[in-house]
């Protein structure tokens, strides 16, 4: 099986998100246990464009 995954479960993970972050991550384990999984090229810049916002902030 393969599973897309959504920027807001990547996001749950990365930050970690107190309240999402653990069934997000442990979601992704499962779907990891049962197959492949991908994100498309939109998750991928959704997910990017928080961190460089992020370390742009630093920065500044």
């Amino acid at each position: 099986m393969i599973t897309a995954v959504d920027t807001n479960i990547l996001i749950d993970i990365l930050e970690p998100d107190p309240l999402y972050g653990p069934a997000s991550k442990e979601a992704l384990k499962k779907c990891l246990r049962e197959g492949k999984i991908v994100a498309c090229e939109v998750v991928w810049a959704e997910v990017a464009v928080v961190y460089v916002e992020a370390q742009e902030a630093l920065i500044n």
